[in-house]
């Protein structure tokens, strides 16, 4: 008596049977790593939030800003025309700030540094680089 068995059930199939598996999963697990590095680096760049209180965090000390005249921000720059202090020590200030996307916060530029028309954008470079 001749018995076949059908390779579907046969023992000698299963390796073969794993190794496709193996082979099909491999290949979606690329298709879908493929597809999320193309969400990530389309992903916007961190917008640096342009408000009054953003852009007044980092002055903090004896002296605090006690009256804000103006701001703006263009990218991770910023300009503020501020009050420091009260009465007879009241002194009108001009400071450049910098956006600092890994700590996600406003610091302080150094205008000796900044203040070039190469560096800012034309509006930071305007207000922020010609008085006090």
């Amino acid at each position: 008596m001749h018995h076949t068995t059908s390779s579907v059930c046969s023992t000698e199939g299963v390796p073969l049977f794993r190794l496709i598996g193996s082979l099909v999963l491999i290949g979606a697990l690329s298709v879908a790593a493929g597809q999320m590095s193309e969400v990530t680096s389309s992903l916007p760049p961190t917008t640096a939030p342009c408000s009054e209180g953003a852009i007044l965090a980092p002055f903090t000390g004896p002296q605090f800003v006690t009256l804000v005249t103006r701001y703006d921000c263009v990218g991770n720059y910023g300009y503020l025309w501020a009050t420091i202090g009260t009465g007879a020590r009241a002194v009108s200030v001009t400071e450049v700030v910098v956006y600092d996307e890994q700590q996600r916060s406003w610091s302080v530029a150094n205008r000796s540094v900044v203040c070039s028309p190469s560096v800012l954008p034309p509006l930071i470079y305007r207000q922020g680089c010609f008085s006090n």
